[in-house]
């Protein structure tokens, strides 16, 4: 999903781009066992889609870079059962997406 995010972008795909972004978060969300979390993110899905999509026109292309490799990142943590970095690279990610939505952290 973020290889298909990051071609998504290249080509200006920004709507591909989103749902590449969207499955690489739901992908993280589905593999956890914790089936609150699961059933949270589904009833949230809807509306994190479309608050995804408004902003993409005005993402700074540098801040998609840094999203994108935000993602590496977390895979990275992820492949190597690290817990810890996993939930710290998720967590600055989060913070970083947020801050460029305009909302204070």
């Amino acid at each position: 999903a973020t290889n298909r995010m990051e071609k998504c972008w290249a080509e200006q795909d920004l709507i591909a781009n989103v749902e590449a972004d969207l499955e690489f978060h739901a992908t993280i969300v589905e593999a956890c066992s914790n089936s609150m979390m699961r059933e949270l993110y589904q009833a949230v899905r809807d509306k994190i889609t479309e608050t995804q999509r408004q902003p993409i026109p005005i993402t700074d292309p540098e801040r998609m870079r840094e999203s994108i490799g935000e993602h590496r990142k977390i895979i990275a943590a992820l492949r190597n059962n690290d817990a810890d970095g996993a939930r710290r690279e998720m967590q600055a990610h989060v913070r970083n997406t947020a801050r460029c939505a305009g909302l204070q952290t």
